[in-house]
């Protein structure tokens, strides 16, 4: 048995002489059904029933055509001239004048048709029904007549849609009125230079195209829509161009990590809804944005928004709103821009020049500025929760430029002129390290160091002094039993605390028994220890020697003594008799 796919028919062979002198009969039987097979019947076997064979082989591997030849239901066989319903490995035509109905979910390898039709020929998708074409939709221009696609409420996901054959009129069309065309590449008019090619979005005209490719990158077309209320999505994975300088849209929405671009400014004329980046990132291209009255513009979090040239944020007017999610980035990567007063997410001031900020500007995240000149508007107090400075992360505080208020004045990234404040929440810069010993005696001193430059000014300093005072230097000097807390300071502003901890030492007395007679040894001294910590060791040579003896020395002969007792932390309190 060889596979075909090849429609019913009954093939009979000549007769024929084969290498051994007889001759066979070849007879194939091809059912049309999904899997079509071919039964040889070979009354002797040579070696032509073995290139019979190939030639089967290599006719059911080729791609299957399927012809709509009637007008009907996509899921009707009568429709396909008897022959079975398509299936994504068949190419399908539809003939001059046939109109098919997409009634189930239907699916196919490429769609076209034909543009010698002489009748107006169509492809509708019911409601809510999906027509998936793995790859071309090919929709030519006829003389006379109109070639329609019309997706209507229904889907259709496919390669790509191509409109070829120039020429006036609109005389092949894409319609959608509430349904969703998911392309994954390009809409194309080849050398379509008329703009015959049309994509329409009819009333209610709330439909969707998702695009990943490009919109009429090549020849030229008419795109129109009802009731502005139609949404094109560019979702591609490779960077993509909005040509809105071309067409009109109506809502825009950007889904593509790889960036969508616009190709010209955006006018109320051009783009009449809202503009939406939902994920990826929207270029400006350097153009300017003045959405529609009533109109929103917004970066959803995580998505980026990048102006360049002298470019300026996005307008809105008539109750329209701008609005940035708290982990979104908005980016004025040109050269002298002004920064409009929003509430950013984190916002990123590069390429060159100064940015001029507008007025009072809050930032939920981070503000990073490299490159560039931030210039504060006079008199404005603007906030951001982290700062960062040419990649490095910046402490809390007050910042602006050297003719500001501001704690911490900066002329290379907030220049001379201006007044205006930035109050920063957090500090974002890595803390330096502290090490050295981090406990001491009351009345003892223990060396620190910090990590870096020290600040120029106090880099060191103790929360309670009372118990432990700290140099510049770093040297901490116990003063009593407690803790305090040591703050050190970089020449970056950037700081890092250590608790130090001050142990009390002991309060020492003592009892003495002077020798019996002259040149004796029968003195004896009793310590007695109070405070500190527990066990204690005690000695009468200035620590030479300690003991664990209770604080009791007999059989001492006269002389003066130095006395020491040391606790279980190590820390000492003396006495001379």
């Amino acid at each position: 048995m060889i596979e075909s796919n090849f429609e019913n028919r009954m093939i009979t062979s000549t007769p024929m002489k084969n290498q051994s002198g007889g001759s066979a009969t070849y007879t194939a039987v091809i059912n049309n059904t999904k899997n079509y097979f071919m039964k040889a019947f070979l009354r002797r076997t040579g070696p032509f029933s073995i290139a019979l064979a190939f030639i089967f082989l290599v006719a059911s591997s080729a791609q299957a055509q399927r012809t709509a030849s009637v007008s009907g239901n996509w899921s009707n066989t009568a429709t396909w001239g008897g022959q079975a319903v398509p299936t994504s490995a068949d190419a399908v035509t539809i003939n001059s004048g046939i109109t098919v109905t997409v009634d189930i979910t239907a699916n196919c390898a490429s769609l076209s048709f034909l543009s010698t039709a002489t009748v107006n020929s169509n492809v509708n998708i019911n409601s809510g029904i999906t027509l998936n074409v793995v790859g071309a939709v090919t929709i030519p221009r006829q003389a006379n007549n109109i070639n329609t696609l019309a997706i209507g409420g229904g889907i259709l996901n496919a390669g790509s849609i191509l409109f070829t054959n120039s020429g006036g009129g609109q005389r092949h069309v894409v319609s959608i009125t509430t349904g969703t065309a998911n392309i994954t590449g390009n809409i194309d008019a080849g050398n379509n230079a008329t703009g015959s090619a049309t994509i329409i979005f009819n009333s209610p005209g709330t439909g969707t195209i998702n695009l990943g490719g490009a919109f009429f990158s090549t020849g030229t077309g008419t795109f129109t829509h009802a009731d502005n209320a139609s949404t094109v999505n560019f979702n591609g994975s490779v960077a993509q161009t909005i040509p809105n300088n071309t067409y009109n849209f109506n809502n825009i929405q950007v889904n593509n990590a790889a960036g969508a671009t616009l190709g010209g400014n955006e006018t109320a004329t051009n783009v009449t809804g809202n503009v939406s980046v939902q994920t990826g990132t929207l270029n400006n291209g350097g153009f300017s944005m003045a959405l529609a009255s009533g109109k929103n513009f917004t970066v959803a979090s995580g998505a980026n928004f990048n102006l360049t040239g002298t470019s300026t944020m996005a307008t809105v007017t008539g109750g329209g709103t701008k609005t940035f999610g708290a982990t979104s980035t908005v980016s004025y990567n040109g050269t002298a821009q002004t920064v409009s007063a929003e509430t950013y997410g984190k916002l990123v001031l590069g390429g060159s020049g100064n940015k001029t900020f507008a007025g009072t500007t809050t930032i939920a995240g981070n503000l990073s500025i490299t490159g560039a000149v931030a210039l504060l508007a006079n008199g404005t107090t603007s906030t951001a929760n982290t700062l960062t400075l040419g990649g490095t992360g910046q402490p809390a505080g007050s910042w602006g430029g050297t003719s500001s208020s501001a704690t911490n004045k900066n002329s290379t990234f907030f220049g001379t002129t201006t007044t205006g404040i930035l109050n920063v929440t957090n500090s974002s810069c890595p803390a330096p390290t502290i090490t050295g010993t981090l406990s001491v005696c009351a009345g003892s001193t223990t060396q620190l160091s910090g990590s870096g430059t020290p600040a120029a000014s106090n880099p060191w300093a103790s929360s309670n002094t009372g118990v432990a005072t700290v140099g510049n230097t770093g040297l901490v000097t116990g003063v009593s039993g407690g803790t305090s807390v040591i703050t050190y300071t970089n020449s970056t502003g950037c700081s890092n605390t250590a608790t130090v901890t001050v142990n009390a030492t002991a309060s020492t007395s003592f009892t003495k028994t002077d020798v019996q007679c002259f040149n004796t040894s029968t003195g004896q001294i009793v310590v007695t220890a109070v405070g500190g910590a527990s066990p204690y060791t005690y000695s009468i040579d200035n620590g030479t020697n300690y003991l664990n003896n209770g604080g009791t020395f007999n059989g001492l002969s006269g002389g003066t003594y130095k006395i020491r007792v040391k606790d279980s932390n190590g820390c000492e309190s003396k006495a001379v008799f």
